[in-house]
């Protein structure tokens, strides 16, 4: 990664990530859940899986054979009438991809518009969902502003949790268990503040060992992306759209009535594919937006133009998290490995000229411009030539972090010989 440091936000806020991410919904695709089966994870299977999503889901088009309409969990879909977004769409299918009605429902494979966790324009979180309409509720108190350090033990029996608040630290006890939830970097974090990791490394930084489990915070699987951006000749884009004034009116709609551009995340289209043939199912994933994002939208964009979110989805790059210290507020050292295989190196660079491919098709003729970034390509007068390899290098300067963070230790006994369970039980 060209010894970048990456930017991993985290969600330590109410509904965690599903507070701060893109809203894009999307469960998988079913034999991502099979192999996690065939692989030990019993009943995590598509067929056990599919009956919690129903009922979890409230899609705004109703119910049907893969959707829920009457869950906690509002999801719409994508509906925009932005040019470039069925631009994108016409250049996919141009390209020789099929079109697909719901990503989410028998066929992921191809270019479609996407499902989101928004409602009535605005953000539906998994607080949304879950906890604000639970939250008057007698028997549940939730705390924030607090920063839970470890959990308590009776020897491997989890009984407890310790936190602070307000600068004073406190203990809570449990009656029957102690669930850990605190995402793919907390979980394992928390699990080592409190002894339960690899005893050799926990001795380092002076933590008392309760349970030598080797496998807590190992197996760190992330997969990235890239943006490839093309310079938009038309001023249609999102660009001026970020000006200060222009954000203040969109801000104003939207608390007014919760509409207009404040009213989505503008990542409407996508698509699935498979990078070569003999892959048996789409192992590419696509985001279009209609804007220039810098930084992950923390520097505003430069010039009118429009890119392509996409990355692998299995990359097979395999990294680890340990501690910094015994300080529960220090951050924990992530070493994600990232392009450590050439299978993912290899991958990225196909990304790329499938990406390029897409946008050199005819739907694009009206609004293409220079491509932006990585911004390897050739040109013979009006011809671009899209065979060329993308330079390793650039790849590896122009990759991003997506939010999403497999700690498979975390998932299963079977899966990585290193499962913990929270609970009454204790230490399993």
């Amino acid at each position: 990664m060209d010894n970048r440091i990456m930017y991993w936000p985290r969600g330590r806020v109410w509904g965690g990530s599903s507070s701060l991410n893109a809203m894009v919904y999307i469960r998988g695709h079913a034999e991502d859940y099979n192999r996690w089966e065939r692989e030990g994870a019993v009943e995590w299977d598509y067929e056990h899986c599919l009956p919690y999503f129903k009922k979890a889901q409230a899609h705004e088009l109703g119910p049907n054979q893969y959707r829920g309409g009457s869950g906690q969990l509002h999801v719409s879909r994508g509906r925009t009438n932005h040019p470039l977004h069925q631009a994108f769409l016409d250049a996919a299918q141009e390209a020789g991809y099929p079109f697909t009605d719901d990503m989410n429902g028998y066929q992921q494979e191809g270019f479609g518009w996407m499902d989101m966790t928004i409602h009535k324009g605005q953000r539906w979180s998994a607080a949304s969902a879950y906890l604000h309409p639970a939250i008057s509720r007698p028997n549940l108190s939730a705390k924030d502003r607090t920063l839970v350090t470890k959990i308590l033990f009776q020897g491997t029996k989890a009984v407890g949790v310790e936190y602070i608040e307000n600068g004073q630290t406190r203990k809570v006890l449990a009656n029957k268990e102690v669930i850990l939830s605190g995402g793919a970097i907390n979980s394992p974090q928390l699990l080592m503040l409190s002894g339960v990791g690899n005893a050799a490394d926990l001795k380092k930084i002076g933590i008392p060992v309760v349970c030598h489990l080797p496998g807590v915070g190992q197996n760190l699987q992330d997969h990235l992306e890239v943006y490839v951006q093309q310079k938009c000749i038309k001023p249609i884009t999102l660009y001026k759209a970020q000006k200060p004034i222009k954000m203040a009116k969109i801000g104003i709609e939207w608390l007014w009535k919760f509409t207009g551009d404040g009213a989505t995340a503008h990542l409407e289209s996508g698509g699935f594919i498979r990078s070569r043939p003999g892959v048996s199912h789409p192992d590419i994933q696509f985001h279009f937006l209609p804007s220039q994002v810098i930084d992950h939208g923390r520097v505003p964009p430069l010039v009118e133009a429009y890119q392509v979110h996409v990355g692998p989805m299995r990359s097979t790059s395999v990294g680890w998290l340990k501690l910094k210290s015994a300080d529960p507020r220090d951050h924990p050292i992530i070493e994600p490995n990232y392009l450590s295989t050439e299978t993912d190196a290899w991958e990225f660079r196909q990304c790329i000229k499938l990406s390029r491919e897409i946008f050199a098709q005819k739907a694009f003729e009206t609004f293409r411009g220079p491509e932006i970034q990585p911004g390897v390509q050739q040109w013979i007068g009006s011809l671009r030539i899209l065979s060329i390899e993308p330079n390793p290098r650039v790849v590896q300067s122009w990759q991003w972090w997506l939010l999403c963070w497999p700690l498979s230790s975390l998932v299963g006994s079977r899966l990585s010989g290193s499962y913990l369970q929270i609970a009454s039980g204790g230490c399993w």
